[in-house]
């Protein structure tokens, strides 16, 4: 339920009273004061006599979506008050939000999950360094300007829809989980993938071969977690929304009409599949034609602890 909601709620029965001042998950979800619907004078008194008033020790998680100045102070507030998981959504904001990391200090932030933000190599490594307990990083149509991605806590990483302007190499040791769902122009490189179990790749030609200008407005069924309409808790396993989103846009990359492999460029992911070569469940989805994967096949490793793969639905066991 949304924070106001819970306020209203509590008034409806005496033991309830107080049952808003020590709800663990704060959200304060509401369209960015970009939006001309938005009275941003009374949402942001109320968040500021929500916050004061809350029971210092109960917080958890905080879901917002971007509202200027204020959010940096709610979330440095939540941060201060040893909340574990930041959802932060930007998709409404103009332009689009460059992140700052300096107000994401904390050694008890274990899952960070940002959409419709921009990320410059200052930020991500920022991010990383500063959240030393991070171990669950998601990003949906992000801009990554970033080169790197280097963290020894993370456990879980997922991109979807993402921009990657740079060769982009993720060097996290303690890596489990990796979901990376239609990179847009490069392909991140895996290092240290010793600890990686477990893999979720979605290659897309339509994106690798990225001539039209490309915003975040882009691809707007891809069962992004952090709208309004939806509203729907995001936890550590996602929901089948993005699986069902992959679907679509490997249709939508069927239809599209490509001259020939070898007129298309691909950058970045080489030996991919080397670096996926430990996990032990893949689900690999690429379309007939798909550059990078002919030509990753053709020095392919032995996945000798693969026990479960599936391709395009189809699922077998070893």
């Amino acid at each position: 339920m949304k924070a106001w909601e819970v306020v209203r709620t509590s008034a409806l029965a005496r033991r309830w009273r107080r049952t808003w001042a020590s709800a663990p998950c704060l959200d304060i979800r509401r369209l960015c004061a970009c939006s001309r619907r938005v009275d941003q004078d009374w949402y942001a008194e109320f968040v500021k006599h929500l916050l004061l008033r809350r029971d210092r020790k109960s917080l958890n998680t905080l879901r917002l979506h971007w509202n200027h100045d204020d959010a940096n102070t709610w979330i440095v507030h939540a941060l201060r008050h040893n909340a574990t998981a930041i959802q932060l959504s930007a998709k409404h904001h103009r332009p689009i939000l460059k992140l700052e990391c300096t107000v994401f200090l904390s050694g008890n932030l274990n899952i960070l999950q940002l959409a419709n933000v921009s990320l410059d190599s200052r930020s991500l490594s920022g991010l990383c360094s500063r959240c030393t307990s991070l171990e669950e990083l998601e990003l949906r149509k992000a801009l990554i300007y970033a080169t790197e991605i280097r963290s020894t806590s993370l456990k879980r990483l997922t991109m979807v829809n993402c921009k990657i302007f740079n060769d982009l190499t993720v060097d996290a040791s303690n890596l489990a989980a990796l979901r990376c769902i239609r990179p847009c122009s490069f392909v991140p490189q895996i290092k240290n993938s010793g600890s990686l179990v477990a893999a979720t790749i979605m290659l897309d030609d339509a994106c690798l071969q990225h001539a039209r200008p490309w915003s975040v407005q882009d691809d707007e069924d891809d069962g992004d977690t952090y709208t309004d309409a939806e509203d729907s808790d995001v936890s550590e396993s996602q929901t089948q929304s993005d699986d069902d989103s992959c679907a679509v846009a490997d249709e939508h990359a069927r239809d599209c009409e490509h001259p020939g492999s070898g007129d298309i460029v691909v950058y970045g992911g080489k030996r991919i599949f080397h670096s996926l070569s430990n996990v032990r469940t893949m689900n690999l989805s690429a379309h007939r034609g798909e550059v990078l994967l002919t030509t990753e096949l053709e020095n392919c490793p032995v996945f000798e602890n693969l026990r479960t793969l599936s391709l395009e639905g189809l699922q077998q066991q070893r």
